[in-house]
């Protein structure tokens, strides 16, 4: 726990430093306020607002789509090695059975994913989160 509490506090202070001010480039001698800048980008590109009622529970939520992403293209990676791997195996028993293992690893791996998305759509709807992605 004192590891989880570590990491929030520390993705906190990164990523939402306090009131930090920087001279424009423009000579006209007004201040750029980062926290509103990153603020302004964070809901402009993901629809993200750092505030002070911020909960883990909601930088996971807004962040799992980008994680089942990341997790679809490693699937067809996984999906594509391990079909060039039995293409070339050329008959040997070993290669063959490793090609296989990938593919069959691989085909798991998307049934947790599918599982996994299903599961945090059903808890968000149970729980009122307002999570849902689609």
């Amino acid at each position: 726990m004192k590891k989880l509490a570590f990491f929030y506090s520390f993705f906190i202070s990164v990523f939402k430093p306090s009131a930090v001010y920087a001279a424009t480039s423009g000579g006209g001698g007004g201040n750029i306020n980062l926290n509103q800048l990153i603020d302004d980008t964070l809901k402009r590109t993901l629809g993200f607002k750092f505030d002070s009622s911020i909960t883990l529970g909601t930088i996971v939520t807004h962040f799992l789509p980008f994680f089942y992403g990341i997790a679809g293209m490693g699937l067809l990676i996984f999906l594509i090695f391990g079909g060039f791997s039995y293409l070339t195996s050329a008959g040997d028993p070993k290669k063959t059975e490793s090609a296989k293992g990938i593919i069959t690893t691989s085909v798991i791996g998307f049934f947790l994913i599918v599982v996994a998305f299903w599961l945090t759509q059903i808890v968000s709807f149970i729980f009122n989160l307002g999570g849902g992605f689609g």
